[in-house]
């Protein structure tokens, strides 16, 4: 378990423009600082998983297209 949070800064583009290299490492990064903050429960959790729900949802939609392709 990390110790310190991740640091987490906002991506260069919204998430759906997102290259799939960025995307993969932006939600490395927000799962470490989502565990991280579940530990504490602090404010910032809700904002992290909120973040984390979106980039697992590109992903999700990426891969639906590439099966379709």
């Amino acid at each position: 378990m990390p110790t310190e949070p991740a640091s987490v800064d906002q991506p260069p583009h919204p998430v759906p423009q997102l290259t799939t290299s960025e995307l993969a490492t932006s939600r490395r990064h927000l799962e470490s600082a989502v565990a991280f903050f579940g530990k504490t429960q602090a404010p910032a959790l809700a904002l992290m998983q909120a973040k984390l729900d979106e980039v697992l949802d590109e992903q999700a939609d990426r891969a639906r297209l590439a099966a379709r392709a």
